[in-house]
């Protein structure tokens, strides 16, 4: 019989991409994943994950540049955020899968916090795409998601590493992988997918006049003279925020398994480095079953 692993994935914008690096290496390890917990990120690769359409959304995502992300982007001027996230979740939608919870073909946990109340919401049941919708929306980037009472918005403002509401079975492994982790980055090899041909169009112009124009993102150049992009901004404060309670989390919890993936392996909207994203988080789980191993050995 196959060892039970109860996931837990964490927050961290496209860095996340690499929970399904570790999601790989597991299955190959012949672990059995009978249930998962996700903040933001974490939330929607384990819903993807969940629904059964992995592999789909893997190859999708692979194929994304830097134009495909922008495009996804549908900017709103208000005082809310300045991205909708409609158009990336209609994307999302057949991935995702199922509408509810309840036909998910294992238990999942989505967090997000909700402002009206300054506190936790989990969801397990009912609406799927709302709670994942409400789990990634970033304070002051991505609008947030009125429920009921609520105003809800990105899980990680409250629990980067939701373990606090994943459902455990007798004997199984809890896994956490943190996309946070305050460690050096070292780039994995892997084999590029030759990329699509991408066709001439309006937006591509755009893009390129508003990365040449404007450091939304974050320059390289200009980050080294001290001037972060606005992203950059957001990117540094959530790491600042979220860095205590991941460490109190995992100190707390004990894991059977910690795999850890570095803060600076991409930052928030890099999803056009997928395939670098998922063979780094790939990379992680090695090094954290080789610890592991020296652990238990010693």
């Amino acid at each position: 019989m196959s060892q039970k692993v109860s996931l837990v994935l964490s927050s961290g914008g496209c860095r996340g991409i690499a929970h399904i690096g570790v999601i790989e290496e597991l299955l190959n390890d012949g672990y059995d994943i009978t249930s998962i917990s996700g903040s933001s990120i974490g939330s929607l690769i384990g819903g993807i994950y969940a629904s059964g359409n992995i592999e789909r959304f893997k190859e999708w995502v692979c194929q994304l540049d830097e134009v495909d992300v922008f495009d996804l982007m549908d900017f709103t001027f208000t005082g809310q955020g300045f991205i909708k996230a409609e158009r990336f979740f209609r994307n999302l939608e057949e991935f995702i899968g199922c509408k509810t919870f309840e036909e998910l073909k294992i238990p999942l946990a989505v967090v997000a916090a909700d402002l009206t109340h300054r506190e936790e919401v989990v969801f397990d049941k009912g609406n799927l795409l709302l709670a994942i919708r409400a789990s990634v929306a970033i304070p002051s980037i991505v609008t947030p998601v009125f429920y009921k009472d609520m105003i809800l918005v990105d899980g990680g403002v409250v629990s980067p590493i939701p373990t606090d509401c994943i459902k455990r079975s007798e004997g199984d492994v809890l896994v956490v992988v943190d996309v946070n982790a305050n460690i050096p980055y070292e780039k994995p090899n892997f084999n590029s997918l030759a990329p699509r041909q991408k066709s001439f169009s309006v937006k591509r112009k755009v893009f390129e006049f508003v990365k040449n124009n404007f450091n939304l993102t974050g320059n390289e150049k200009i980050e080294n003279e001290g001037k972060p992009g606005y992203l950059s901004v957001i990117d540094k404060t959530f790491d600042i925020m979220q860095d205590r309670i991941c460490r109190l989390t995992i100190v707390q919890e004990k894991p059977g398994i910690k795999v850890e993936i570095s803060r600076h392996a991409a930052t928030t909207f890099e999803f056009y480095r997928a395939q670098e994203l998922i063979e780094a988080g790939k990379s992680a789980y090695r090094i954290a079953k080789e610890n592991l191993t020296q652990k238990i050995n010693q």
